[in-house]
Protein backbone atom coordinates (compact mmCIF):
# COMPACT_ATOMS: atom_id res chain seq x y z
CA UNK A 1 0.00 0.00 0.00
CA UNK A 2 2.86 2.19 0.90
CA UNK A 3 4.39 1.70 -2.39
CA UNK A 4 1.09 2.13 -4.63
CA UNK A 5 0.36 5.70 -2.34
CA UNK A 6 4.38 6.91 -3.29
CA UNK A 7 3.71 6.22 -6.96
CA UNK A 8 0.57 8.04 -6.67
CA UNK A 9 2.50 11.05 -5.45
CA UNK A 10 5.39 10.75 -7.76
CA UNK A 11 2.77 10.46 -10.79
CA UNK A 12 1.28 13.84 -9.61
CA UNK A 13 4.39 15.78 -9.21
CA UNK A 14 5.03 14.62 -12.58
CA UNK A 15 1.96 15.92 -13.75
CA UNK A 16 1.94 19.05 -12.23
CA UNK A 17 5.95 19.66 -13.13
CA UNK A 18 5.54 18.80 -16.85
CA UNK A 19 2.13 20.41 -19.07
CA UNK A 20 0.75 18.58 -21.42
CA UNK A 21 -0.45 20.77 -24.46
CA UNK A 22 -3.15 22.07 -25.51
CA UNK A 23 -1.08 24.83 -23.40
CA UNK A 24 -2.78 28.21 -24.08
CA UNK A 25 -0.13 30.85 -23.20
CA UNK A 26 -1.25 34.14 -22.35
CA UNK A 27 0.36 36.83 -24.22
CA UNK A 28 1.15 39.47 -21.89
CA UNK A 29 4.75 40.05 -21.32
CA UNK A 30 5.51 37.44 -18.86
CA UNK A 31 6.66 33.96 -19.34
CA UNK A 32 4.58 31.24 -18.58
CA UNK A 33 5.52 28.44 -20.92
CA UNK A 34 6.29 25.02 -18.56
CA UNK A 35 9.20 23.45 -18.10
CA UNK A 36 8.79 21.01 -20.86
CA UNK A 37 8.14 23.30 -23.54
CA UNK A 38 11.49 25.47 -22.94
CA UNK A 39 14.79 24.53 -25.13
CA UNK A 40 18.27 24.90 -24.99
CA UNK A 41 19.94 26.71 -28.17
CA UNK A 42 23.25 27.12 -29.51
CA UNK A 43 24.40 29.49 -27.04
CA UNK A 44 24.35 29.76 -23.34
CA UNK A 45 22.16 32.34 -22.16
CA UNK A 46 19.35 32.37 -24.65
CA UNK A 47 16.65 30.11 -24.33
CA UNK A 48 13.61 28.98 -27.14
CA UNK A 49 9.92 28.50 -26.16
CA UNK A 50 7.61 26.03 -28.11
CA UNK A 51 3.97 24.89 -27.34
CA UNK A 52 0.71 25.15 -28.95
CA UNK A 53 -3.56 24.51 -28.28
CA UNK A 54 -6.14 23.88 -30.75
CA UNK A 55 -5.97 26.83 -32.89
CA UNK A 56 -2.81 28.64 -32.10
CA UNK A 57 1.23 28.17 -32.15
CA UNK A 58 2.76 29.67 -29.23
CA UNK A 59 6.73 31.00 -29.75
CA UNK A 60 9.25 32.35 -27.50
CA UNK A 61 12.72 33.61 -26.75
CA UNK A 62 14.64 34.79 -24.11
CA UNK A 63 17.80 36.79 -24.04
CA UNK A 64 19.85 39.90 -23.27
CA UNK A 65 19.99 40.85 -27.31
CA UNK A 66 16.37 41.04 -27.22
CA UNK A 67 15.84 43.30 -24.44
CA UNK A 68 18.47 45.27 -23.06
CA UNK A 69 21.24 45.14 -25.97
CA UNK A 70 18.07 45.30 -28.73
CA UNK A 71 19.06 46.88 -31.81
CA UNK A 72 17.17 47.38 -35.64
CA UNK A 73 20.20 44.95 -36.85
CA UNK A 74 19.07 41.76 -34.46
CA UNK A 75 15.85 39.57 -35.75
CA UNK A 76 14.41 36.48 -34.55
CA UNK A 77 13.41 34.20 -37.27
CA UNK A 78 11.14 31.11 -37.34
CA UNK A 79 10.47 28.90 -40.47
CA UNK A 80 7.76 26.40 -40.88
CA UNK A 81 6.73 23.78 -43.54
CA UNK A 82 3.11 22.97 -42.90
CA UNK A 83 2.87 19.92 -45.23
CA UNK A 84 6.20 17.74 -43.95
CA UNK A 85 7.51 14.80 -45.81
CA UNK A 86 8.71 11.42 -45.19
CA UNK A 87 11.98 12.88 -47.50
CA UNK A 88 11.75 16.41 -46.43
CA UNK A 89 13.10 18.36 -49.72
CA UNK A 90 9.88 17.56 -50.96
CA UNK A 91 6.18 18.78 -51.11
CA UNK A 92 5.50 22.39 -51.40
CA UNK A 93 8.12 25.37 -50.04
CA UNK A 94 11.97 25.78 -50.69
CA UNK A 95 14.52 25.57 -48.89
CA UNK A 96 15.79 29.24 -49.40
CA UNK A 97 15.84 30.72 -46.97
CA UNK A 98 16.24 34.67 -47.44
CA UNK A 99 19.30 36.05 -46.82
CA UNK A 100 20.71 38.69 -44.69
CA UNK A 101 23.58 40.65 -45.39
CA UNK A 102 26.15 37.79 -46.06
CA UNK A 103 23.95 35.13 -44.20
CA UNK A 104 22.48 33.12 -46.86
CA UNK A 105 21.43 29.90 -45.60
CA UNK A 106 19.76 26.37 -47.43
CA UNK A 107 17.43 24.96 -45.07
CA UNK A 108 16.77 21.56 -44.09
CA UNK A 109 13.33 21.32 -45.18
CA UNK A 110 10.87 23.15 -48.10
CA UNK A 111 9.67 25.03 -45.48
CA UNK A 112 6.16 27.38 -46.46
CA UNK A 113 6.22 30.07 -43.71
CA UNK A 114 8.79 32.43 -42.32
CA UNK A 115 7.88 34.80 -39.18
CA UNK A 116 10.50 37.15 -38.20
CA UNK A 117 10.72 39.64 -35.71
CA UNK A 118 12.80 42.69 -35.36
CA UNK A 119 14.02 43.19 -32.13
CA UNK A 120 13.58 47.23 -31.61
CA UNK A 121 9.78 46.67 -32.21
CA UNK A 122 10.84 48.22 -35.90
CA UNK A 123 9.07 45.38 -38.03
CA UNK A 124 7.44 42.02 -38.03
CA UNK A 125 6.41 40.04 -40.68
CA UNK A 126 5.02 36.63 -41.49
CA UNK A 127 5.39 35.53 -45.10
CA UNK A 128 4.67 32.45 -47.50
CA UNK A 129 5.96 30.80 -50.32
CA UNK A 130 3.98 31.54 -53.30
CA UNK A 131 6.15 28.47 -55.58
CA UNK A 132 8.45 31.20 -56.90
CA UNK A 133 9.34 33.69 -53.94
CA UNK A 134 8.28 34.91 -50.76
CA UNK A 135 5.41 36.91 -49.63
CA UNK A 136 3.98 39.05 -47.09
CA UNK A 137 1.34 37.20 -45.79
CA UNK A 138 -1.74 37.70 -43.73
CA UNK A 139 -0.76 37.72 -39.78
CA UNK A 140 -3.52 37.98 -37.00
CA UNK A 141 -1.65 36.48 -34.10
CA UNK A 142 -0.49 39.25 -31.41
CA UNK A 143 3.09 39.08 -29.80
CA UNK A 144 4.70 40.82 -26.72
CA UNK A 145 8.50 42.16 -26.45
CA UNK A 146 9.23 42.58 -22.51
CA UNK A 147 12.73 44.23 -22.75
CA UNK A 148 12.88 44.58 -19.09
CA UNK A 149 13.08 40.82 -18.84
CA UNK A 150 14.96 40.13 -21.98
CA UNK A 151 12.08 37.85 -23.00
CA UNK A 152 9.76 38.09 -26.63
CA UNK A 153 6.66 35.86 -27.26
CA UNK A 154 4.56 35.21 -30.30
CA UNK A 155 0.96 33.81 -30.78
CA UNK A 156 0.60 32.56 -34.39
CA UNK A 157 -2.56 31.01 -35.41
CA UNK A 158 -2.71 27.64 -37.22
CA UNK A 159 -5.50 29.26 -39.36
CA UNK A 160 -2.86 32.02 -40.53
CA UNK A 161 -0.28 29.03 -41.88
CA UNK A 162 -3.06 26.60 -43.36
CA UNK A 163 -4.47 25.09 -40.23
CA UNK A 164 -1.98 22.27 -40.27
CA UNK A 165 -1.70 19.32 -38.27
CA UNK A 166 2.01 18.33 -38.59
CA UNK A 167 4.87 20.98 -39.02
CA UNK A 168 8.32 20.74 -39.62
CA UNK A 169 10.35 24.23 -37.78
CA UNK A 170 13.42 25.66 -36.53
CA UNK A 171 14.69 28.97 -35.33
CA UNK A 172 17.88 31.37 -34.97
CA UNK A 173 18.18 35.01 -33.59
CA UNK A 174 20.74 36.96 -35.94
CA UNK A 175 22.73 40.29 -35.87
CA UNK A 176 23.13 41.30 -39.33
CA UNK A 177 25.26 44.33 -38.78
CA UNK A 178 27.13 44.77 -41.79
CA UNK A 179 31.48 43.36 -41.27
CA UNK A 180 30.12 42.07 -37.53
CA UNK A 181 27.54 39.15 -38.70
CA UNK A 182 26.26 36.38 -36.49
CA UNK A 183 24.00 34.15 -35.20
CA UNK A 184 22.58 34.66 -31.00
CA UNK A 185 21.67 31.39 -31.06
CA UNK A 186 19.83 28.83 -33.31
CA UNK A 187 17.01 25.96 -32.16
CA UNK A 188 17.53 23.30 -32.26
CA UNK A 189 20.74 23.54 -30.04
CA UNK A 190 22.43 21.31 -32.81
CA UNK A 191 20.71 22.72 -35.78
CA UNK A 192 23.49 24.53 -37.07
CA UNK A 193 27.04 23.20 -39.10
CA UNK A 194 28.53 26.43 -38.89
CA UNK A 195 28.57 26.59 -35.36
CA UNK A 196 28.16 30.33 -34.60
CA UNK A 197 26.00 30.57 -37.62
CA UNK A 198 27.97 32.04 -40.48
CA UNK A 199 27.32 30.79 -44.02
CA UNK A 200 30.69 28.83 -44.49
CA UNK A 201 29.71 26.36 -43.91
CA UNK A 202 26.24 27.54 -41.77
CA UNK A 203 23.52 25.70 -43.08
CA UNK A 204 21.03 24.42 -40.89
CA UNK A 205 20.37 20.57 -40.92
CA UNK A 206 18.43 19.42 -37.80
CA UNK A 207 14.92 20.69 -37.09
CA UNK A 208 11.82 20.34 -34.70
CA UNK A 209 8.76 17.71 -35.93
CA UNK A 210 5.79 18.25 -34.02
CA UNK A 211 1.67 16.66 -34.30
CA UNK A 212 -0.05 19.15 -33.15
CA UNK A 213 -2.67 17.12 -30.50
CA UNK A 214 -3.46 17.20 -27.16
CA UNK A 215 -1.26 15.05 -24.42
CA UNK A 216 1.83 15.55 -26.08
CA UNK A 217 4.77 17.35 -24.24
CA UNK A 218 6.89 19.54 -26.78
CA UNK A 219 10.12 18.10 -25.89
CA UNK A 220 9.58 14.28 -26.25
CA UNK A 221 12.06 12.90 -27.62
CA UNK A 222 10.10 11.47 -30.44
CA UNK A 223 9.90 15.53 -31.87
CA UNK A 224 13.72 16.14 -30.83
CA UNK A 225 15.99 16.27 -34.61
CA UNK A 226 13.59 15.19 -36.93
CA UNK A 227 16.86 14.91 -39.54
CA UNK A 228 17.05 11.91 -41.51
CA UNK A 229 20.30 10.53 -41.77
CA UNK A 230 20.28 10.59 -45.52
CA UNK A 231 19.15 13.31 -47.93
CA UNK A 232 19.51 11.47 -50.85
CA UNK A 233 18.75 12.90 -54.17
CA UNK A 234 19.75 10.16 -57.22
CA UNK A 235 20.67 6.38 -57.17
CA UNK A 236 21.40 5.58 -60.47
CA UNK A 237 22.87 2.29 -62.52
CA UNK A 238 25.01 2.82 -65.59
CA UNK A 239 25.92 -0.70 -67.13
CA UNK A 240 28.86 -1.43 -69.13
CA UNK A 241 30.84 -3.86 -70.49
CA UNK A 242 31.38 -6.58 -67.72
CA UNK A 243 30.96 -4.11 -65.14
CA UNK A 244 28.01 -1.65 -63.72
CA UNK A 245 29.14 1.93 -62.43
CA UNK A 246 26.54 2.79 -59.53
CA UNK A 247 26.85 6.49 -58.18
CA UNK A 248 23.83 8.21 -55.65
CA UNK A 249 23.95 12.07 -54.48
CA UNK A 250 23.37 13.19 -51.23
CA UNK A 251 22.40 17.00 -50.37
CA UNK A 252 22.81 16.37 -46.35
CA UNK A 253 24.33 13.67 -44.24
CA UNK A 254 23.07 13.69 -40.60
CA UNK A 255 25.59 11.12 -38.51
CA UNK A 256 26.09 9.04 -41.50
CA UNK A 257 28.98 6.38 -40.59
CA UNK A 258 28.67 4.86 -44.11
CA UNK A 259 26.66 3.45 -47.42
CA UNK A 260 26.32 -0.33 -47.77
CA UNK A 261 25.96 -1.45 -51.11
CA UNK A 262 24.31 -5.01 -51.65
CA UNK A 263 23.27 -6.91 -54.90
CA UNK A 264 21.16 -9.20 -55.78
CA UNK A 265 20.25 -11.48 -59.63
CA UNK A 266 16.07 -12.04 -57.99
CA UNK A 267 15.18 -9.30 -56.55
CA UNK A 268 14.94 -10.46 -53.59
CA UNK A 269 18.08 -12.17 -51.97
CA UNK A 270 20.31 -9.36 -51.55
CA UNK A 271 23.93 -9.78 -50.41
CA UNK A 272 26.39 -7.13 -49.52
CA UNK A 273 28.88 -6.12 -52.21
CA UNK A 274 30.70 -2.95 -50.43
CA UNK A 275 30.93 -0.32 -47.67
CA UNK A 276 31.89 3.28 -48.47
CA UNK A 277 32.31 5.41 -45.75
CA UNK A 278 29.58 8.25 -45.29
CA UNK A 279 30.66 11.80 -44.40
CA UNK A 280 29.01 12.10 -41.01
CA UNK A 281 27.64 15.62 -40.53
CA UNK A 282 27.32 17.50 -43.49
CA UNK A 283 25.08 20.11 -45.63
CA UNK A 284 26.60 20.10 -48.70
CA UNK A 285 26.48 17.85 -52.02
CA UNK A 286 28.38 14.89 -52.21
CA UNK A 287 28.53 12.56 -55.28
CA UNK A 288 29.56 9.06 -54.33
CA UNK A 289 30.34 6.07 -57.37
CA UNK A 290 31.47 2.77 -56.91
CA UNK A 291 31.92 0.06 -59.98
CA UNK A 292 30.69 -3.54 -59.74
CA UNK A 293 32.98 -5.16 -61.76
CA UNK A 294 31.56 -8.82 -60.92
CA UNK A 295 29.55 -9.32 -63.30
CA UNK A 296 28.38 -10.91 -66.44
CA UNK A 297 27.52 -9.23 -69.85
CA UNK A 298 23.70 -10.06 -70.39
CA UNK A 299 22.72 -10.86 -66.65
CA UNK A 300 20.59 -8.67 -64.87
CA UNK A 301 21.40 -7.07 -61.44
CA UNK A 302 19.36 -5.45 -59.00
CA UNK A 303 21.08 -2.87 -56.31
CA UNK A 304 19.79 -1.75 -53.61
CA UNK A 305 21.55 0.92 -51.21
CA UNK A 306 21.37 1.62 -47.05
CA UNK A 307 22.87 4.53 -44.66
CA UNK A 308 24.10 3.39 -41.44
CA UNK A 309 24.49 5.58 -38.85
CA UNK A 310 26.22 6.12 -36.09
CA UNK A 311 24.16 3.54 -33.70
CA UNK A 312 24.46 1.20 -36.22
CA UNK A 313 20.70 1.76 -37.85
CA UNK A 314 20.48 1.02 -41.50
CA UNK A 315 17.76 2.91 -44.17
CA UNK A 316 17.27 1.41 -46.93
CA UNK A 317 16.52 3.60 -49.96
CA UNK A 318 14.81 2.24 -53.79
CA UNK A 319 16.25 -0.71 -55.76
CA UNK A 320 17.59 -0.13 -59.14
CA UNK A 321 18.70 -2.71 -61.57
CA UNK A 322 21.40 -2.88 -64.42
CA UNK A 323 22.31 -5.20 -67.20
CA UNK A 324 26.30 -5.16 -68.71
CA UNK A 325 26.67 -5.91 -72.14
CA UNK A 326 30.07 -4.67 -74.16
CA UNK A 327 29.06 -1.74 -76.70
CA UNK A 328 26.19 0.20 -77.46
CA UNK A 329 24.79 -2.01 -80.31
CA UNK A 330 24.07 -5.53 -78.69
CA UNK A 331 20.84 -6.05 -76.46
CA UNK A 332 19.99 -8.84 -74.61
CA UNK A 333 15.89 -9.83 -76.23
CA UNK A 334 14.11 -11.34 -73.02
CA UNK A 335 14.57 -13.07 -70.10
CA UNK A 336 13.90 -16.58 -71.22
CA UNK A 337 16.74 -19.13 -71.96
CA UNK A 338 16.72 -20.83 -75.55
CA UNK A 339 16.76 -24.45 -75.73
CA UNK A 340 19.77 -24.63 -78.02
CA UNK A 341 23.24 -23.11 -79.29
CA UNK A 342 22.62 -21.00 -82.34
CA UNK A 343 23.74 -18.63 -84.98
CA UNK A 344 20.88 -16.90 -86.54
CA UNK A 345 20.86 -15.74 -90.50
CA UNK A 346 21.65 -11.85 -90.36
CA UNK A 347 18.97 -9.15 -91.55
CA UNK A 348 18.55 -7.84 -93.26
CA UNK A 349 20.93 -9.13 -96.01
CA UNK A 350 22.22 -7.99 -98.22
CA UNK A 351 22.58 -4.62 -96.19
CA UNK A 352 24.16 -1.23 -96.33
CA UNK A 353 24.83 0.44 -94.09
CA UNK A 354 24.11 -1.98 -90.92
CA UNK A 355 22.84 -5.43 -90.28
CA UNK A 356 21.71 -7.31 -87.14
CA UNK A 357 23.00 -10.75 -85.84
CA UNK A 358 21.18 -12.65 -83.42
CA UNK A 359 22.53 -15.09 -81.33
CA UNK A 360 21.32 -17.78 -78.49
CA UNK A 361 22.77 -19.08 -75.52
CA UNK A 362 21.16 -22.26 -73.65
CA UNK A 363 21.76 -22.88 -70.02
CA UNK A 364 24.94 -23.66 -68.79
CA UNK A 365 25.85 -25.11 -65.29
CA UNK A 366 28.96 -22.78 -64.54
CA UNK A 367 26.84 -19.84 -65.57
CA UNK A 368 28.40 -17.98 -68.12
CA UNK A 369 29.89 -18.42 -71.33
CA UNK A 370 33.30 -17.27 -72.73
CA UNK A 371 32.63 -16.55 -76.52
CA UNK A 372 33.76 -14.55 -79.19
CA UNK A 373 31.89 -12.98 -82.07
CA UNK A 374 34.06 -11.94 -85.41
CA UNK A 375 33.34 -10.35 -88.89
CA UNK A 376 36.55 -12.20 -91.68
CA UNK A 377 36.74 -11.45 -95.12
CA UNK A 378 36.68 -14.21 -97.93
CA UNK A 379 40.10 -14.86 -96.99
CA UNK A 380 40.25 -15.25 -93.54
CA UNK A 381 41.66 -12.07 -92.39
CA UNK A 382 39.87 -10.33 -89.48
CA UNK A 383 37.50 -7.13 -90.30
CA UNK A 384 36.09 -6.61 -86.70
CA UNK A 385 35.37 -8.22 -83.34
CA UNK A 386 31.98 -7.43 -82.26
CA UNK A 387 31.99 -9.03 -79.29
CA UNK A 388 34.89 -10.65 -76.89
CA UNK A 389 33.93 -11.12 -73.08
CA UNK A 390 31.49 -13.26 -70.66
CA UNK A 391 28.25 -13.91 -71.33
CA UNK A 392 25.26 -15.04 -69.71
CA UNK A 393 22.74 -17.87 -71.07
CA UNK A 394 20.12 -16.23 -73.21
CA UNK A 395 19.13 -15.09 -76.59
CA UNK A 396 21.19 -11.22 -77.96
CA UNK A 397 21.02 -9.13 -80.93
CA UNK A 398 24.22 -7.17 -81.86
CA UNK A 399 24.19 -4.86 -84.68
CA UNK A 400 27.13 -4.50 -87.04
CA UNK A 401 27.78 -1.21 -88.85
CA UNK A 402 29.85 -2.29 -91.84
CA UNK A 403 33.26 -0.91 -90.60
CA UNK A 404 36.39 -2.78 -89.47
CA UNK A 405 38.43 -2.60 -86.52
CA UNK A 406 39.49 0.85 -86.60
CA UNK A 407 36.30 2.41 -87.79
CA UNK A 408 37.05 2.62 -91.65
CA UNK A 409 34.23 1.42 -93.68
CA UNK A 410 35.35 -1.56 -95.43
CA UNK A 411 33.90 -2.11 -99.41
CA UNK A 412 31.44 -4.10 -101.41
CA UNK A 413 31.59 -7.82 -100.41
CA UNK A 414 30.85 -11.12 -98.95
CA UNK A 415 31.82 -11.35 -95.24
CA UNK A 416 31.74 -14.17 -92.73
CA UNK A 417 30.72 -14.10 -89.21
CA UNK A 418 31.89 -16.86 -86.88
CA UNK A 419 30.87 -17.56 -82.88
CA UNK A 420 32.99 -19.19 -81.14
CA UNK A 421 32.72 -20.37 -77.21
CA UNK A 422 35.84 -21.62 -75.30
CA UNK A 423 33.36 -24.81 -74.60
CA UNK A 424 33.98 -25.69 -78.34
CA UNK A 425 30.31 -24.24 -79.68
CA UNK A 426 30.99 -22.51 -82.76
CA UNK A 427 29.02 -21.40 -85.68
CA UNK A 428 29.60 -20.00 -88.83
CA UNK A 429 27.50 -18.08 -91.51
CA UNK A 430 27.87 -15.95 -94.64
CA UNK A 431 26.47 -12.18 -95.28
CA UNK A 432 26.80 -9.01 -98.36
CA UNK A 433 27.03 -5.63 -98.12
CA UNK A 434 26.54 -3.85 -100.86
CA UNK A 435 27.63 0.04 -100.79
Amino acid sequence: MKYLFSMSILLLLYLNIFATTYHTITIDGTNDFDTDEDFTTSTNGYTAYCTWDQNNLYLGYTGSAIGSEESSGKWIIWFIDVDPQESPKTGNGTDDAPSFNTQDWTLPFYADYFFQYRTDEGYYALKSWNGSSWQSSSFNGSMWDNDGANYFELRLPLSDIGSPNKIYILGYFINEASGSEWTFASWPDNSLDGGDGYKSPGNFSHWYGYNLENNVSPDAPANYDQSLPVTLTSFTAQAGDAQVLLQWVTESEIENDAFILERSIDQSNFQKIAEIPGHGNSTIQHVYTYTDNDVTNGMTYYYRLADRDYNGHLTYHQVISATPMSGDHITRLNNQIPERFGLHPNYPNPFNPTTNIQFDLPAKSDGAYQLSLTIYDLNGRQIKQLLHGSYAPGSYRIQWDGTNDVGENVASGIYIYRLITTDGLSATRKMMLIR
